[in-house]
């Protein structure tokens, strides 16, 4: 339950602010512009690569913080790389369509329906980054990380 709660409150104090001011400054003012495949391409690549690896670390050292986990950097470290990775398998089509398809005013609603996905794998990634090795200590690699 306490988990749940802290998704709920990052996403209420974080995610849902900070999506619906970076999908409007993405669509007015970072690349402006009549939604063309020049423009979505645009969009996603400046989201993609910009945006988003900023925003998963923040949301990973905000969720941690939280938990009062003093071992941040460290997991970041281990965690990041795949989170990076599997952020873009699914975000990538998701925000192509997204900005490809979805009028501006849903974007950051069609983009919390993908992230009901996205942040089961979150809740996965944070379980397992404090998994405990054979000797007794925890880990901050990831199972895919480990193998």
């Amino acid at each position: 339950m306490l988990r749940t709660g802290r998704f709920v409150l990052l996403g209420t104090l974080w995610v849902a602010p900070a999506t619906h001011v970076w999908y409007q400054a993405l669509a007015t003012r970072v690349v402006p512009g009549p939604r063309t495949r020049t423009k979505v391409v645009q969009r996603l690549l400046v989201d993609q690569l910009g945006f988003a690896p900023i925003f998963c670390c923040s949301f990973l050292t905000g969720l941690w913080m939280l938990e009062g986990r003093s071992d941040i950097y460290q997991s970041l470290q281990a965690t990041g790389p795949s989170v990076i990775q599997a952020n873009w398998a699914l975000w990538i089509p998701a925000q192509l369509v997204n900005f490809g398809m979805v009028p501006l005013n849903y974007q950051v609603l069609f983009g919390n329906v993908v992230a009901l996905v996205w942040n089961v794998y979150l809740s996965w990634v944070n379980v397992t980054s404090r998994q405990p090795t054979q000797n007794g200590s925890t880990t901050t690699a990831t199972s895919d990380e480990k193998s």
